[in-house]
């Protein structure tokens, strides 16, 4: 299985991007797997998550453990490095991964595609930069979209 990863560049907010996308996935009936490594970056998606749901709808998240593993699953699922290698126990089909990361995550037996969200601030570009080359140098394909419109 080949691993597809999507670079979505030209976010206002990181964050915001990164849960609305993550909602969107979730309503085509997906699961996702948002991988976190730093507390602050957490904070800061749990944060954006919470504000992008409207009106009565409400969409919970569980962070990945061996006991949630177990389970059916949730459509959306938090884990951190150390937790990653669970994926594997989950049963669902097209899992994706989430990364709010400034780094790549390890171990990512059974995830099919990885989607990335790049603000505009150059030191998140250089970070997804160094991202991008390390996905390739591991044999992923690998795809940038913008998400600035076209005029």
């Amino acid at each position: 299985m080949t691993v597809r990863v999507d670079f979505a560049f030209g976010a206002s907010n990181r964050f915001k991007q990164a849960s609305s996308t993550c909602l969107k996935r979730v309503a085509l009936g997906g699961t996702v797997l948002v991988f976190w490594a730093s507390l602050e970056h957490f904070k800061k998606f749990e944060d954006a998550f919470w504000s992008a749901q409207e009106g009565t709808d409400f969409m919970p998240f569980y962070e990945l453990t061996t006991e949630t593993a177990q389970q059916p699953p949730s459509h959306v699922l938090t884990c951190h490095a150390q937790s990653l290698p669970l994926a594997k126990h989950l049963q669902t089909e097209k899992l994706w991964l989430l990364n709010i990361e400034d780094i790549c995550p390890e171990q990512i037996n059974p995830i099919e595609r990885i989607l990335e969200i790049v603000s505009e601030d150059p030191i998140d570009i250089e970070h997804a930069r160094v991202r991008w080359v390390k996905y390739k140098s591991q044999g992923f394909t690998v795809q940038a979209h913008s998400l600035k419109p076209t005029p």
